[in-house]
């Protein structure tokens, strides 16, 4: 490629090369200015974040995603809660700002008296006060007398403690009223002609005046 003697190849992940100039910072195959992108060290009035070289201003922090590889910049006195910047006082702060409660690691609003339900996945819900918790769901009091079938299930990779309500049978697949049987279709055998036989009734009958012989007759 045709270039300076300061040139860089700068080669990026689809494997075609280019040219940066002395100065500039090879980031992916692509040529930006030093102290942007993915230099080590960052110009004045940005940060490191997530491999980037990100926009801050004073008090300003990185906030990464759970994967660790990616991130972004927060406003200062806000909370990082998994890769997202929540105002102080809510999601994960602590403590909670006020009429927020902590349930479930977030902070939730409601009344001083509520109760915080978790359920198996450790999430949670508040409940009001009286009311009854049971894996994660809000019962009234008197109702809720049987675990829902989540209620005991361990995660990840335990055991899980199948419906404790009543047991009652299975219902069938399909109802036995509507399995009809089907009876074997007979066979008919092949119909035989029998050969005509005349009928006593119906043979003709040859008068006995037609059937007499008439006798010559003699001259005279």
């Amino acid at each position: 490629l045709p270039g300076l003697s300061n040139s860089k190849c700068c080669v990026g992940r689809d494997g075609v090369p280019t040219l940066c100039g002395g100065g500039d910072v090879c980031c992916d195959g692509l040529c930006v200015v030093k102290g942007t992108g993915c230099a080590k060290k960052c110009l004045p009035g940005m940060i490191p974040c997530g491999g980037r070289c990100m926009f801050a201003s004073k008090g300003d922090f990185c906030c990464m995603a759970p994967s660790n590889q990616a991130g972004i910049v927060c406003g200062a006195g806000s909370a990082c809660c998994g890769g997202v910047c929540a105002a102080a006082g809510t999601g994960c702060s602590k403590p909670c700002g006020p009429g927020m409660l902590s349930c479930g690691g977030v902070c939730l609003p409601g009344a001083s008296d509520s109760i915080c339900c978790e359920g198996p996945t450790g999430c949670g819900v508040l409940c009001g006060a009286g009311s009854r918790c049971m894996g994660g769901l809000c019962f009234a009091k008197g109702f809720g007398n049987h675990l829902p079938f989540w209620a005991n299930m361990k995660l990840p990779n335990k055991t899980v403690t199948p419906f404790a309500g009543p047991s009652k049978a299975p219902l069938p697949l399909v109802a036995p009223a509507l399995i009809a049987t089907v009876a074997p279709v007979a066979t008919l055998a092949p119909a035989t002609t029998a050969p005509a036989s005349p009928s006593p009734a119906t043979t003709p009958v040859v008068a006995a005046a037609a059937s007499t012989t008439a006798a010559p007759t003699t001259a005279s």
